[in-house]
């Protein structure tokens, strides 16, 4: 529950703030200047409401702002909306948004979406996320997009599907909204001028000629890039094409719309950096390398007996079809009816790289994963590139490994490393309807919603074993061909002749998962006017979630059966080849049903003050169900009777105020957010043999804080919009549980000590200085700084503070064309990290939360893993308007 303390000084600032409401005095009738206030918002409030009357933290980014934002992903526009923060550092795809320190389940790019609802004209993009798959796949910004309305928390929590963090909805033009045809060319060398970019977005809409009513709109783009970090082939390549056709009647509107993307993208991984204080790249690294595989294609047996393949320039491809209808209409005595509706095709198909990090050579887990632990020998590494010797590892019994010669590039990163290169192919397909349908009655003085959400996606997983490949610790690194020389001087062949080893070996062959998730919500929003200048805005949402998952799991199978057998071939016949020795094969299917259901509810107090100030006071209490990564991952007998997760909880206080002048417009939003029940829980076996869960630890964040987003017109040429979160993040009782021994009373909770929440910055800020001294020209200056923050929860380091600035400048050379420049990231800031890895071997580079202070006050310049903020860019735009 909220302190008590807390909640009454937060009831005492808002009375001091607003003494009008504490005292029941009219505010006066002086007629403003709109500012971009009297905006309608649509998102996360039950009745449309003006910008500068709305009773929750919503921001909405117009068609100048998206323009000065120079995005390259979609949730780059939220760095624009305060108390939001965007890890977009990956590229285009596979980003990281949360608010309000709403973080835990969040922080790694995999699950970057665990707690917001990304959607576009009012639901959801996709409504399902788990590990690598969610809503920016499938999430473009081009010339289609006319608006964007970014809710954090408040009404959240019964306006989004199990999306108590937020709601960020990217709202489509129509023809009737922006009547006319736009095409823009953009051409942009990235990588501080290295890598080029190119781009073409097209827009048209109007009404049909001769239909009273009927408006259409078409448009998309296309683009292909090498990146920021150029991988040695294309980035990105593709595009989406979006059109609707609006029907306005006498008392409603129907919206039939269609879009089609078909996109492909990579995602960088880490470099190698030294120092905790200041990471930087370490020596013989810079800031525009590309750790990336080769694109080394080949093909192998799948789980499925079917032929599988994988090619790193094939990226990351993302293909939606979505169908949406809208239907609007009023009817007499103030009832009206809406009905959102939409089917979606989802595929993702990935050829790239994971689990890309420097280990020495030497290291045991390496061996494991290719499949030759045991196996006593000289191992011979050759970089296919050069056809030179890089090292030579030597095993006398199999579990032993001596460097014994060593030609391997960048020693000052590791004497004698490799980078680790997993050909990663996860397939997903979702197909997915969705609808929402509210009736709304508007009485005198009240209105009150009823509606319930609807969504079913049937979803099919399956991971490939693509194997795994060494390389050199370096720029555009080519693959090692690895042989062992066995000590009777026979010589196998580790690799193929792509480079990958343990080709088709369940280790990175994963589980294969079909099933449904599904998902019902009944909601009910109240809005009351109880004086001329006072609102009761509440509402409450019953939702119920339902997983029902067939999991396969796949298990290497020796060929033939017998691995040391003098027949064992593998799959090509060749008994010095080991990288094939292995298939996939799918174990018994396992079924794993879970189901989830809670209550959440927002309610608010709304003052108007004046025509200048409104202000509201809300507290919203939610949960978070787990998401289909938690159902997908039980992938044992065990596990399905033992481990269950429950909801997380989380509740939010906040107090808005509202300031709308003649040239200013100010917004504050002081908040107190809780997110509590986060944990795992654990599987253990007792000295029966018979599984056992003890109870997890369950930690909690606690973040406070203040946001402020302003839009300041300082003079005819001149106006300065900023937004900027102040907040303080505290964590506690995280940990995890120990078995000792096999009796259950050996078990030891291992506690991590309290401290500040991991990733949460103190500052972050924006602010945009726009200067148009003529008509025909406009400048602007975009000034973007995030703070520093804890690296992991055992608040091992903090992640340094840091800038960017950004400048660009319009030019209308004719009455329709118009030409444009920006350079992003003007003083190439390269070393802003957004994401690191610890070091120290393959498993221990999986996991961050493990390291300690002590361990960094024992080597502060030691050497770890980043990815940064990209480097400097240029573009170049023309547009013409009809």
């Amino acid at each position: 529950m909220i302190p008590k303390n807390m909640a009454t000084s937060a009831i005492a600032l808002w009375a001091v703030l607003m003494p009008e409401a504490a005292r029941g005095q009219q505010g006066d009738d002086t007629e403003t200047t709109d500012l971009s206030m009297e905006e309608i918002i649509i998102t996360g409030v039950f009745r449309d409401s003006s910008l500068s009357t709305a009773p929750v933290a919503v921001t909405a980014i117009e068609d100048e702002v998206i323009q000065q934002s120079g995005v390259i992903s979609a949730a780059d526009l939220l760095k624009n909306v305060p108390g939001v923060f965007v890890n977009s550092s990956l590229g285009e795809i596979r980003n990281t948004v949360y608010s309000r320190g709403v973080a835990a389940g969040s922080n790694e790019a995999a699950s970057g979406y665990f707690y917001v609802s990304m959607q576009e004209d009012g639901l959801p993009v996709t409504n399902v996320t788990f590990s690598n798959y969610g809503p920016d796949y499938f999430l473009r910004s081009d010339a289609t997009l006319g608006r964007l309305e970014a809710l954090r928390g408040g009404t959240a929590v019964i306006a989004g599907p199990n999306a108590p963090g937020g709601i960020f909805n990217y709202i489509s033009k129509t023809g009737k909204s922006d009547p006319g045809a736009l095409v823009t060319a953009r051409f942009g060398l990235e990588g501080d001028g290295r890598n080029p970019y190119y781009r073409m977005d097209a827009f048209i809409g109007g009404e049909v000629s001769g239909a009273d009513g009927l408006y259409y709109s078409v448009g998309g783009f296309y683009r292909s890039s090498d990146g920021a970090r150029d991988p040695g082939y294309t980035a990105n390549e593709g595009g989406q094409l979006k059109a609707n056709l609006l029907w306005e009647y006498d008392t409603g509107s129907v919206k039939l719309g269609a879009k089609y993307l078909n996109d492909s993208n990579v995602f960088f991984e880490f470099l190698p950096a030294r120092g905790y204080d200041d990471p930087d790249f370490a020596p013989g690294i810079t800031p525009y390398d590309s750790t990336l595989p080769p694109a080394a294609p080949h093909t192998w047996t799948d789980a499925f007996g079917e032929e599988a393949s994988w090619d790193g320039s094939n990226l990351v491809k993302n293909e939606q079809f979505a169908v949406t209808l809208n239907w609007n209409h009023d009817f007499d005595n103030g009832w009206s009816v809406q009905n959102d509706f939409r089917y979606s095709m989802n595929n993702t198909d990935w050829n790239t790289g994971a689990v890309i990090f420097p280990v020495p050579a030497t290291d045991t887990v390496a061996y494991v994963f290719a499949n030759t632990l045991g196996r006593p020998g000289v191992y011979r590494f050759t970089d296919r590139a050069t056809g030179a010797v890089a090292a030579e590892v030597t095993s006398a019994t199999g579990f032993d490994h001596t460097l014994t010669l060593n030609n391997l590039p960048n020693p000052g990163i590791i004497d004698g490393g490799l980078l680790t290169q997993v050909a990663f192919d996860p397939d997903h397909e979702v197909d997915e309807i969705m609808n929402q349908f509210k009736v709304t009655k508007e009485f005198d003085n009240q209105l009150i919603t009823i509606g319930a959400f609807f969504s079913r996606a049937e979803i099919f997983r399956s991971f490939s074993g693509g194997g795994i490949g060494f390389s050199g610790i370096e720029d555009n690194p080519s693959l090692y061909d690895v042989d062992l020389i066995a000590p009777d001087g026979t010589v196998f062949q580790v690799t193929s002749p792509e480079g990958f080893a343990a080709v088709g070996d369940a280790l990175s062959a994963g589980n294969v998962n079909d099933g449904t998730q599904e998902q019902i919500s009944i909601f009910l929003a109240h809005n009351i006017d109880l004086t001329d200048k006072l609102t009761l805005d509440w509402g409450v949402r019953y939702e119920t979630l339902d997983y029902n998952f067939t999991n396969s799991i796949a298990s290497a199978v020796p060929v033939p059966e017998v691995f040391s057998a003098p027949d064992a071939v593998g799959e090509d016949g060749d008994p010095l080849t080991l990288f094939d020795n292995y298939l996939p094969t799918l174990g018994t299917p396992l079924n794993a049903d879970r189901d989830y259901d809670y209550l959440s509810y927002s309610v608010a107090l709304v003052y108007e003050m004046s025509d200048e100030v409104t202000t509201y006071l809300r507290f919203s209490s939610g949960e978070k169900a787990p998401d289909a990564n938690f159902v997908v991952g039980i992938d044992t007998e065990d596990e399905a009777r033992n481990l269950f997760q429950d909801a997380q909880e989380i509740r939010q206080f906040e107090i808005g105020i509202r300031y709308t002048g003649d040239d200013l417009s100010l917004s504050l939003f002081p908040f107190w957010s809780e997110l509590s029940n986060v944990g795992d829980n654990q599987l253990f076996s007792d000295e029966n043999g018979e599984t056992y869960t003890p109870p997890p630890a369950l930690g909690m964040t606690t973040t406070y804080g203040v946001e402020a987003e302003m839009l300041w017109t300082l003079s005819p040429a001149l106006s300065l919009r900023a937004n900027a979160t102040i907040q303080q993040a505290d964590s506690e009782d995280f940990g995890a549980w120990v078995a000792n021994g096999p009796e259950r009373g050996d078990d030891e909770l291992v506690l991590i000590p309290d401290g500040d929440a991991d990733n949460i910055p103190n500052f972050m800020g924006r602010a945009t200085l726009t200067y148009a001294p003529v008509e025909e020209f406009t400048s602007y200056a975009t000034w973007t700084y995030l703070g520093d923050r804890p690296a992991n929860r055992n608040n091992a380091f903090d992640l340094p503070a840091f800038s960017i600035f950004d400048l660009g400048a319009n030019y209308q050379l004719f009455e329709n064309v118009l030409l444009g420049a920006e350079v992003r990231n003007v003083f190439n800031k390269t070393n802003g990290v957004m994401s690191w890895g610890p070091t120290g071997g393959l498993l221990a580079s999986l996991n961050r939360q493990a390291l300690t202070r002590a361990q960094v006050d024992a080597d502060p310049n030691g050497l770890l893993n980043i990815i940064t903020a990209p480097p400097r860019s240029f573009f170049f735009t023309a547009s013409v308007n009809f």
